[in-house]
């Protein structure tokens, strides 16, 4: 599989082919037959591979592997199917439920992955991934009151997880209500103080509220936190042009030009009148998976 891990989608496809019943009793080795079939544009030949993998449908962590090369590659009928075929137990039973409702979500059957998780939930109790992705079922469903009273139950019932506050606030953020964004972006920052992703979000919103010297302590907290984050850096240029810090701000523009050479956002900002830009309205540090609806007026949200 070493021509597969090298991205030789079609080295790996001819050797693994070649030896196929070798390949056949070995989970991992049809999985890799069928990512490299998938990246080769053959996607029935991915599916008939990934079908032998019903042979090992009491070895649940082999299925989900299947499940999870389908994922990769957004064949979400496929993904589900081999979800369905494993065999169930007490101890998988609210796992596999909950692939198959985000396989649901994946293939936008938003109303499927409702029903999905509320059987979920009622049999096996609610995990907080599970409220989250509930949540995100409503918000593309145009739900968002549902949406929001769904994470703060899970705020409520799993304080220690950072997802569902970061996603309240970037629901809150689709919805233009800045003011309770702020609230909550704050809250946040004081639960999880050396979250980047928490800082980064909490910058955001002060942007958008124009709290531009705000903006730049939360973003330099961001940045100070997690030097591998293109838009923590991206939005403390930007609010420090906004606060009119014109040498700070051209500063890390050349920064995120060397550091990030791939990431054109920084010669593009800072090519608008010498460096001093305004902030971007249009920009913000999330963007959802393939598959799920734009919630934001200029770009999408992620989830995961």
């Amino acid at each position: 599989m070493v021509s597969e891990n090298m991205h030789d989608y079609a080295r790996a496809a001819e050797l693994l082919a070649s030896v196929s019943d070798e390949t056949e009793q070995r989970p991992e080795s049809l999985a890799a037959l069928a990512r490299s079939y998938y990246h080769l544009n053959r996607a029935r030949d991915a599916q008939a591979t990934l079908g032998k993998m019903s042979r090992f449908s009491q070895s649940g962590n082999a299925i989900l592997l299947g499940a999870q090369i389908a994922d990769e590659a957004a064949d979400f009928s496929t993904e589900q199917q081999l979800l369905l075929s494993i065999a169930p137990n007490p101890g998988n039973q609210a796992l596999i439920g909950y692939r198959i409702a985000l396989a649901q979500f994946h293939a936008k059957q938003f109303e499927e992955s409702l029903r999905t998780l509320h059987r979920l939930i009622e049999q096996n109790g609610g995990s907080s991934e599970s409220y989250n992705l509930l949540a995100w079922n409503y918000q593309n469903l145009g739900q968002s009151g549902k949406a929001i009273q769904t994470l703060e139950q899970a705020l409520a019932q799993f304080p220690s997880d950072e997802t569902n506050y970061l996603d309240l606030i970037k629901i809150r953020i689709a919805q233009r209500s800045f003011s309770a964004a702020l609230s909550i972006a704050k809250e946040t920052t004081l639960s999880f103080p050396h979250s980047a992703r928490a800082f980064e979000l909490r910058g955001l919103v002060e942007e958008k509220t124009e709290r531009f010297r705000d903006a730049v302590e939360s973003y330099s907290q961001a940045w100070h936190l997690d030097r591998t984050r293109p838009d923590a850096l991206l939005g403390l240029a930007e609010a420090q042009s906004a606060a009119a810090l014109t040498q700070d701000s051209s500063t890390n523009f050349e920064t995120g030009i060397k550091t990030f050479p791939r990431d054109l956002r920084f010669k593009v900002e800072a090519g608008r009148d010498g460096g001093r830009v305004r902030r971007s309205p249009c920009r913000a540090p999330f963007a959802v998976r393939p598959g799920h609806r734009s919630l934001a007026s200029c770009r999408p949200l992620r989830i995961r």
